[in-house]
């Protein structure tokens, strides 16, 4: 009965102080308002809408429930703190692990992307109540959270167990691996933000789409250098906390777990990137109206001026490589597991990649012999991931493939493991699917049932057959060499 009573204790407490924090957050966005330094609109990005940013209406009924709530969390709080002094044991176990780690790695990604869009924010549409006071109350009032969840780590002094510790690594590496994608996607800003202003001055717009669906948008008023600057310095200073707080704790699992993933999400950010600046050379190759270098590598380029900005990607991605690899190599002479598991990595962005361009291309090639229409852009995307994908995996190949086969004494490790069974499950799902559908098609138009009026999908999911059968086949025959 201790796990499930703990497990309670824990989650209502969290609960509770969560409904706190969030209720402080109203009280100083209301206290805001009647100060005039935010407006009284409503939510305007996803982020809003989460925390539902609206005043905080002060009445008797809302502060007795509010009362009854906090108090409630006090009680259970308090029993927790008994626990722990009449057992050594709870101070130190998982479960309290998994609670602390999980408030502090929320609370600070909280704080570090309140902070990044209170600089997006900084918009002359609003400058006589900028929303920037709005996502620097939140910024306050989670860090004032987080430093709570500091004191409340502070008092115990001992370690935690080893699955605690286990854990508190597992969620700072989840914080660490956001923050990655974070900071690449600034530093590509960045890059980005310099390119506008040598090219293109322009107020500097950030994002389109989901960037400002989930952040807000708009043209700021800071210059773009400084803008960019400032949001690379949070999501670095954010980075490099997470970073130190998971190497405070060494479960070798999860250090190759960690090489793992830091190799996808780097060699996916160069793989995806380089692939779009190809996309733009065959645009060129093949005359496609309004592109143009290099006002095409601009977010905002002049006039009616196709926009293709992913060079600031590639290049973050290839800095961001260049220092992975400068620490990672040191590393690899005395751990070849940690070098298998980043080959691995790189391998299985280069395999999608060359899926994803060998499938497209081979459905163009399919739908130009049925004489079916395709576009220039059609060849141009699915050509510029195959060459990307066919020189990482060549480059690759030998290693990966000694790796799988488990090398000269025939021992396979895990990384070959995860290589040959994640792309043996992948190509026979992509196979099975691809043919049921293949089915599905010719049943439907052998009794006229328009599914597929174009005539154009039963050539794709025929290209998928196509490429993932033999590779199936391949890697459905590694394992037999296994002893």
């Amino acid at each position: 009965m201790i796990i499930p009573r703990r497990i309670y204790l824990y989650t209502v407490t969290t609960l509770v102080f969560l409904y706190t924090v969030l209720l402080l957050q109203h009280i100083i966005y209301a206290l805001l308002v009647r100060l005039g330094l935010t407006d009284t609109s409503s939510p305007v990005n996803f982020l809003d809408l989460v925390y539902n940013l609206s005043i905080y209406t002060f009445s008797k009924v809302h502060a007795v429930v509010d009362l009854i709530i906090i108090a409630i969390g006090v009680v259970h709080y308090y029993w927790i703190h008994q626990e722990i002094r009449s057992d050594d044991t709870a101070a130190v176990s998982g479960i309290r692990a998994f609670f602390l780690a999980w408030l502090a790695c929320s609370f600070g990604l909280r704080v570090i992307f309140a902070c990044i869009v209170a600089i997006l924010q900084v918009n002359p549409q609003f400058q006589t109540t900028p929303p920037i006071a709005t996502q620097v109350a939140i910024a306050v009032t989670w860090l004032i959270g987080l430093g709570a969840i500091a004191i409340e780590w502070s008092t115990v002094h001992e370690p935690f167990e080893r699955r605690g510790q286990a854990i508190i690594k597992w969620i700072a590496l989840f914080g660490q691996w956001i923050l990655t994608i974070t900071a690449l996607f600034t530093v590509s800003q960045f890059i980005q933000s310099l390119l506008q202003m040598q090219l293109n001055p322009l107020p500097y717009c950030v994002g389109s789409g989901l960037v400002v669906a989930i952040f807000g948008g708009g043209c700021t008023i800071l210059p773009p250098l400084l803008s960019a600057s400032g949001i690379v310095v949070i999501a670095g200073v954010g980075l490099y906390a997470y970073r130190r707080w998971a190497t405070r704790y060494e479960i070798v699992a999860l250090v190759h777990l960690d090489a793992f993933v830091m190799a996808v999400i780097i060699g996916g950010t160069i793989a995806y990137s380089g692939a779009q600046c190809l996309r733009l050379i065959f645009d060129l190759a093949f005359r496609i109206p309004a592109t143009f270098v290099p006002d095409s590598f601009l977010t905002d380029p002049p006039g009616n001026v196709a926009s293709y900005p992913y060079l600031g990607f590639f290049i973050a991605g290839l800095v961001a490589m260049s220092l992975f690899l400068w620490r990672a190599i040191p590393r690899w002479r005395e751990d070849r597991i940690d070098r298998f598991y980043s080959y691995i990595a790189w391998a299985l962005v280069s395999a999608a990649s060359f899926f994803l361009g060998g499938y497209g291309t081979l459905a163009n090639i399919l739908l130009v012999i049925a004489h079916k229409p395709v576009m220039s852009t059609d060849w141009s995307q699915t050509l510029s991931f195959l060459p990307i994908g066919t020189v990482g995996w060549l480059y690759l190949w030998n290693n990966v493939q000694l790796i799988a086969r488990g090398g000269r004494r025939g021992i396979v490790t895990i990384p070959g493991r995860i290589y040959t069974y994640i792309l043996l499950i992948g190509t026979m799902t992509a196979a099975v699917i691809s043919l049921i559908i293949i089915a599905l098609l010719l049943f439907t138009a052998l009794y006229h049932i328009p599914l597929d009026p174009s005539g154009t999908n039963i050539y794709r999911a025929i290209s998928v057959f196509l490429i993932s059968v033999p590779f199936a086949y391949l890697f459905w025959r590694i394992p037999k060499t296994w002893r």
